[in-house]
């Protein structure tokens, strides 16, 4: 019994598999988190992006603060389910036009569901 023990303990067959198993995993999940957060910084730079159309709008075009806006950053990103707040201010007798942009995302690593929320918010001058 003895002797089966010191030649399972000194024997290498088998520990490529072994390592490979134990390491590609870790592989994997490297990967796939880094298209994740490649695909989370796109969708900030969609948002962000969308979220600058809409304020262009509302600040070339009198009274499209509000639904103008909205409309605007909808037909800039049409099937992304983002939620768009435009707030008017009056500041110093200035007319500020505040947009600000919500887009829940889900990170979906295998175990981690983890639900985030990207924003984005622009204050531009209205006409």
């Amino acid at each position: 019994m003895g002797g089966l023990l010191l030649r399972l303990a000194r024997g290498r067959d088998g520990s490529t598999t072994v390592e490979s198993a134990l390491s590609l995993p870790i592989l994997v999940m490297f990967i796939v988190g880094t298209l994740e957060l490649g695909r989370i910084l796109w969708l900030y730079g969609a948002l962000w992006n969308a979220t600058q159309e809409a304020g262009r709008l509302a600040m070339t075009r009198a009274g499209q603060c509000g639904a103008g806006a909205a409309a605007r950053f909808t037909a800039v990103m049409p099937h992304v389910p983002a939620i768009i707040v435009p707030t008017t201010q009056v500041q110093s007798g200035l007319t500020l036009c505040t947009l600000s942009t919500q887009l829940p995302v889900s990170i979906a690593l295998g175990w981690l569901d983890m639900p985030i929320t990207l924003r984005a918010r622009i204050t531009v001058p209205s006409p």
